[in-house]
């Protein structure tokens, strides 16, 4: 039997099986696209209407349509179920390409014998299903790459991104290792994150800290913080410093020999910080001022 299996394997691989073969994107047909069909068509997408993405191009003329676009026969017409954006791509890519003299690209297709229905489903999930890399490990392959010989803008070829966004994705690699768990996790976003490259290893631990106790973990405040810092300032101060967290206001207002050496406004302030909207009605002046 483990004979028989592996002719099998052997047959599929040199031809013989498979159940794909190379296409020429214009001779698929999108539908809504290349057809008058609408919206009540099955495969009718309306992401047709989207611009060419730019990045999807490059990486198409630099690798080819890496994943099969699935079809079905309409007679002698294979529709696209699965993969219209690829084909879209496609065709702008083949054409760059014989416009240099080079081959056209062709798109790797299987078929599909089903119903609307089925098709439709099939459309449906391709999308629906779809989880992309989280930032660590995206710069983890990235890293792999560069070490193999690929160069930046090679990279961003590969990741469909600019040669600056490849430098901040490799950048989280240097930063420490509890800072890189906070991204894997999705309790510090990466863009957050790189902010804090400028950082000693120790400090960057404490300054994520300080974030997320604060609940300050925002792209904006982070690179506001950073700026301050290339500045020589502390970020701590000045106006828009650090703004101190719910739990911090809510510790002080537990405090009753703090709470009880300020003013009744004062302490009518704080219970209104913490959500308490009865208080604001008790300071003199507050309920005028803020219509």
């Amino acid at each position: 039997m483990e004979q028989e299996k592996e002719k099998r394997k052997r047959a599929a691989l040199d031809g013989a099986r498979l159940n794909a073969f190379a296409m020429d994107p214009n001779d698929l047909v999108i539908i809504g696209l290349d057809t008058s069909d609408g919206p009540e068509h099955p495969l009718y997408d309306e992401r047709i209407k989207l611009p060419l993405d730019e990045a999807m191009v490059l990486n198409i003329q630099a690798l080819g349509v890496i994943e099969t676009v699935t079809v079905r026969k309409n007679g002698s017409v294979p529709e696209v179920v699965a993969g219209r954006r690829r084909v879209l791509h496609a065709r702008e890519a083949s054409k760059r390409n014989l416009a240099k003299g080079e081959p056209p690209v062709l798109v790797p297709t299987r078929v599909l014998r089903a119903e609307d229905s089925h098709a439709f489903a099939v459309a449906v999930a391709e999308n629906e299903l779809r989880r992309g890399d989280d930032p660590i490990t995206r710069a983890r392959k990235a890293a792999r790459l560069m070490r193999m010989g690929m160069a930046e803008k090679d990279l961003s070829i590969v990741f469909g991104i600019t040669t600056q966004q490849v430098r901040n994705l490799l950048s989280i690699l240097d930063l420490d290792a509890k800072v890189q768990k906070a991204i894997e996790a999705e309790k510090l976003p990466f863009t957050a994150a790189i902010q804090l490259t400028d950082l000693k290893r120790e400090d960057q631990v404490a300054k994520m800290e300080e974030m997320l106790a604060s609940g300050a973990v925002g792209v904006v405040e982070a690179r506001r913080q950073r700026q301050a810092r290339n500045a020589g300032k502390d970020s701590a101060e000045g106006a828009r410093g650090k703004r101190p967290g719910t739990a911090v206001i809510r510790k002080i207002a537990e405090n009753e020999e703090f709470m009880g050496g300020l003013s009744d406004d004062a302490r009518h302030l704080i219970h209104w910080i913490l959500g308490d909207e009865t208080h604001a009605k008790k300071v003199k002046g507050l309920t005028a001022l803020l219509k």
